[in-house]
């Protein structure tokens, strides 16, 4: 065996005869090609496993195992069975050799004596179309992979509906095995309710050659109806639409994570709601977020208005200002920061009179009962040092004050 090396590409020669060999092995050299060589074709299939050639370039005639049998068994092969063989031989008519060649595999044949620049310009052709199908082939090899290995179902069908391809994860979704799948229609496996959806998406994609998202529910074998997200897109052959591809993804654990958000949230409202503290939340640029019903209450603001505003937008900006300052104090240091202020019915601690007004600039009554403010540590709620306890809350962006 002799090997050279190089980046042109990999020839494997084959031929018992020394002279042929040698007159093989210069000329593909000189032209750059990676060469080895081999005696007969017993020894050409061991090589042709480990020197992986672009094309295989054989004597017909040989000891032990000739060229026409060495081509059978590297197309018969499925690790072999991609590369190219051309065949030389002078030993019997070249329309007996072709035929026999072509029966046996080979997708070139010349005849002795050929000329140097024949010989190259078909071996460069070989080589290439070797490349070309490689790496179609490593295409496809990584595109199955992730066909088959894909969190989503992959599938595909043609434009009547009917099933073509099913991936793995799709088998396990809908519990039909691929070859059952195959036998299957879109309208097989579909919600009834949603058949009309599914089959407009299909005729939009095949008119307008438009990718369509949209949702539907599907029938699984076992009878559970399973919520999908299909995103689609046509699959085309010489620019005609023949087909179409879809991902789908389960939104089962999506509906239950929305639907337990839905009912946390309900439980949360209905909590602070029939609180008797009066409650909000503030984003991290002094927002509301949230306030309760005892808030809106007492001040009058619903949360319709105060979403997406600040203090300054209702309150006197003295005060404002000062509230703003405490929840900057809270979001800075991340710790709780109390302050006793008097919000209504009362502008200092025991003061009295009717001269005070409160904190909306309302004039206060006398004798009027002092409450607080509680300024919390982000994220959690604080209890006051009146009393009331509550609960804690994420995240740590928002500011909270509980008014008692």
């Amino acid at each position: 065996m002799t090997i050279s090396t190089s980046e042109r590409g990999r020839v494997l020669i084959v031929d018992d005869d020394r002279k042929i060999r040698e007159l093989l092995l210069d000329l593909l050299k000189i032209e750059g090609y990676e060469v080895a060589t081999a005696l007969d074709g017993a020894e050409a299939m061991d090589l042709a496993l480990s020197f992986e050639p672009d094309v295989v370039v054989s004597d017909v005639v040989m000891p032990r195992v000739g060229g026409l049998e060495l081509c059978r068994r590297l197309k018969e092969d499925p690790r072999t069975s991609y590369i190219p063989v051309l065949l030389i031989s002078g030993l019997i008519t070249s329309e007996d050799a072709g035929i026999e060649g072509l029966t046996a595999g080979a997708d070139d044949y010349l005849d002795l004596p050929f000329r140097n620049e024949e010989l190259l310009v078909k071996v460069a052709r070989l080589v290439e179309r070797h490349r070309i199908q490689k790496a179609i082939k490593e295409s496809e090899e990584r595109y199955r992979e992730l066909f088959e290995n894909a969190n989503d179902i992959i599938y595909t069908h043609d434009l009547l509906g009917n099933f073509t391809s099913l991936n793995r994860t799709g088998e396990r979704i809908t519990g039909y095995s691929r070859e059952e799948a195959a036998k299957l229609n879109v309208a097989d496996v579909i919600a009834p309710e949603h058949l009309n959806l599914a089959r407009e998406m299909i005729a939009r994609k095949a008119s307008e050659k438009v990718s369509t998202v949209y949702e539907i529910d599907i029938i699984s074998k076992q009878g559970r109806r399973v919520r999908l997200e299909v995103s689609t897109r046509l699959i085309c052959s010489d620019g005609k639409p023949v087909g179409v591809q879809g991902i789908a993804r389960d939104l089962t654990e999506r509906k239950h994570s929305e639907a337990a958000l839905k009912e946390s949230q309900a439980f949360f409202n209905s909590f602070m709601d029939n609180s008797p503290a009066v409650a909000f939340m503030k984003d991290a640029e002094g927002r509301y977020v949230y306030v309760n019903k005892p808030f809106e209450r007492l001040f009058g603001q619903p949360l319709s208005f105060l979403r997406g505003r600040t203090s300054f937008d209702w309150l006197p900006r003295d005060f404002a200002a000062e509230t703003h300052q405490h929840d900057l104090n809270v979001l800075n240091s991340g710790l709780p920061d109390e302050d006793a202020l008097l919000y209504r019915h009362r502008a200092l601690r025991g003061g009295t009179g009717t001269g005070c007004r409160d904190l909306l600039g309302q004039r206060l009554s006398p004798g009027a009962r002092p409450c607080r403010v509680a300024l919390g540590r982000p994220g959690r709620w604080t209890r006051p040092r009146t009393g009331a306890r509550s609960g804690r809350m994420n995240p740590r962006s928002s500011a909270r004050r509980v008014f008692r």
